[in-house]
């Protein structure tokens, strides 16, 4: 991981963020590809909230498979700076279909009061299986919508 970035070691059983939110601003964004490798496709959905002093910004991930073989074992590991809290659900299965005849959904919400205005950053890793081998990949997400 970069310098700045603190690990979220969350596989397999994921940590999930409670939905007691009230009413808030909020502002969305159509989809937008955010990752792309090793035929892995991540179109992410965003959503910021404000309430109260708080500032989360809440990411739809919706994840599919181009290859030609399916996926099996899929999760994602998520490292943020440090003035970043990441809450990370459970994500809708782990089987990624060939071929882009599935997807695996997860949220996952970031808290970003402590920000102070500075940007935001995301690396991810993958990890799976696809015909009989173990893949890792790691990815920065360095594009996002204005305004977040």
């Amino acid at each position: 991981m970069g310098a700045g970035l603190t690990p979220n070691p969350v596989l397999g059983g994921l940590i999930g963020l409670g939905s007691g939110l009230g009413a808030a601003p909020v502002m969305d964004t159509t989809e937008m590809k955010a990752v792309e490798k090793g035929g892995i496709v991540g179109m992410f959905g965003f959503r910021k909230k404000e309430e109260g002093g708080r500032k989360d910004v809440e990411i739809t991930m919706k994840w599919s498979n181009t290859n030609r073989e399916e996926v099996r074992g899929f999760a994602v590991l998520v490292a943020v700076p440090k003035y970043i809290t990441p809450h990370m659900e459970n994500a809708s299965g782990n089987v990624l279909p060939a071929m882009e005849m599935g997807r695996v959904t997860q949220k996952l919400t970031l808290d970003c009061s402590n920000s102070q205005g500075q940007p935001l950053g995301l690396m991810l890793k993958m990890q799976y299986e696809i015909a009989d081998r173990r893949v890792e990949e790691m990815v920065q997400v360095t594009k996002f919508p204005q305004g977040f």
